[in-house]
């Protein structure tokens, strides 16, 4: 539901997610756009990103088929943080840095 989603991606103190959708390629992309996007009025927390993604056959007799998403919140600063260590380490040692 749109405001279970609102409530979610605006409570900080939500870092992490486990999504199961029976319905991944309908609802499924909804929900991604609004726990992924941009802010906005009604989303005005930080945005989520998918780590993780494990399709679920529970029904194998069935063309059906569920997904199983892990989201973690999005740190921008903490991504700087990573890149500026990849990118020294790879001026450090090229031929390590490429294996990453």
């Amino acid at each position: 539901h749109r405001s279970c989603l609102a409530a979610i991606r605006n409570c900080g103190a939500i870092r992490r997610l486990v999504y199961v959708s029976c319905n991944p390629t309908g609802s499924l992309v909804n929900d991604m756009a609004a726990l992924c996007g941009p802010a906005s009025k009604q989303l005005s927390g930080a945005c989520f990103r998918p780590v993780r993604a494990v399709p679920v056959d529970l029904f194998p007799w069935t063309d059906h088929c569920e997904m199983v998403l892990a989201f973690e919140r999005y740190d921008a600063a903490a991504e700087a943080r990573y890149e500026l260590e990849r990118q020294q380490q790879q001026q450090q040692c090229p031929q390590a840095a490429s294996r990453m």
